[in-house]
């Protein structure tokens, strides 16, 4: 019989009760994958902007254009 791996959610609802030592290692280890630490970043964006109010991707896209960067 195999042992079944853990699902990415009972891994994530693990995390918390790690040390901070041991989050800041495991961190450490998953950002030697450039995937992994990409991925990380966007995760980091999206919970820092998550309370921002949304706006229509026209309005997003002319505020752009009159910048000069779109």
């Amino acid at each position: 019989m195999t042992q079944a791996k853990p699902a990415i959610h009972d891994i994530l609802r693990a995390i918390p009760a790690l040390s901070k030592a041991e989050r800041r290692r495991l961190l450490d280890n998953l950002s030697c994958y450039p995937d992994v630490a990409e991925d990380m970043h966007d995760i980091l964006l999206l919970q820092e902007r998550r309370e921002e109010r949304s706006r229509p991707y026209q309005k997003f896209a002319k505020e752009l254009a009159a910048e000069g960067r779109l």
